[in-house]
């Protein structure tokens, strides 16, 4: 999922709504300098390819807005030390339910994020084979939901909790969660070398390579693939290839908004024409692509036709 979970994202990317200032790794401001914090890092280098990306946030807003989170293409693990989360997404029928630190399967439609309270820990931003590797789970059973992370991570989402609360900083924290991690890869099994493959062609290409092309090169059938990216991405090709898309699309009302036209936009994310665009932007993020820009794009929020 998108845009930032009070204060970070849940599903991952870049920050879609308005959203703190990210501090430096290094600062530790007092409780009473500032509201909220958000501090990105990079994994250890190690961990290329399966961390993309931590971001350690705080938020002490007692009761903050739920916010829409869009699907992308990484696998989000909450660490939580705050008051827990309450989650809505499209597995449950959007009834809401009460977690804390979670795990969010890739998604192909938006889902409903809110802090239950005050809102303190660490989100891990894990590619979808590193999750796989990780969770040694078939990915599929956990597309479109959330799943406490104490049932996937078991003792070690505890530790991690109870480690993150006592730690004195951020770079402390962070170095943390990499020896977890590291320890966790280094007895993980490797994935498929194709899915692996393929799903690089589809991420370097923002979904824009055509899927039949993906089999034919590796030699496997349109349902060996599909079969193949459920179990270790979560989503099919096709699907997977439709996400990432909608993620160029973003990122494209981010940067340039109001600068580019829908038709314009709608080719440099690889859409074929502008009603393909506004059945992603109804399916993934519940709204239309105007009510989309004014979420997420520069003011002001306008596009030529």
């Amino acid at each position: 999922m998108l845009a930032r979970l009070a204060p970070a994202s849940v599903f991952g990317g870049a920050a879609l709504t308005p959203g703190p200032v990210a501090v430096p790794a290094g600062y530790a401001p007092k409780l009473t300098e500032m509201s909220f914090e958000l501090v990105p890092a990079a994994p250890a280098p190690l961990l290329r390819g399966i961390a993309i990306e931590y971001r350690g946030f705080r938020n002490d807003a007692p009761s903050p807005p739920a916010q829409r989170e869009y699907p992308s293409a990484c696998v989000p693990v909450i660490i939580d030390c705050g008051a827990g989360w309450h989650v809505a997404t499209p597995a449950s029928g959007y009834r809401t339910v009460r977690t804390g630190g979670f795990v969010a399967g890739m998604h192909d439609a938006f889902a409903l994020v809110r802090s239950a309270g005050p809102a303190l820990g660490v989100q891990v931003d894990l590619s979808p084979l590193g999750a796989r590797r990780l969770l040694q789970l078939p990915m599929h059973e956990i597309v479109n939901r959330v799943v406490p992370v104490e049932d996937l991570l078991g003792r070690d989402a505890r530790s991690l909790a109870e480690q993150l609360v006592d730690a004195p900083g951020w770079p402390e924290r962070f170095s943390i969660i990499d020896a977890v991690l590291a320890r966790r890869a280094a007895g993980a099994p490797a994935v498929s070398p194709g899915v692996a493959w393929a799903w690089g062609r589809l991420h370097a290409t923002a979904g824009a390579v055509p899927v039949g092309e993906l089999g034919s090169e590796l030699g496997w059938s349109r349902k060996r693939l599909a079969a193949r990216f459920r179990e270790e991405i979560g989503l099919t090709p096709k699907t997977a290839a439709r996400v990432l898309r909608f993620h160029a699309l973003v990122a494209g009302l981010r940067t340039a908004g109001a600068a580019e036209s829908w038709a314009a936009l709608a080719a440099a994310a690889g859409y074929s024409d502008q009603s393909h665009l506004v059945r992603d932007v109804r399916r993934f993020a519940g709204m239309t692509p105007t009510e989309l820009l004014a979420r997420v794009g520069p003011q002001p929020a306008a596009i030529p036709a």
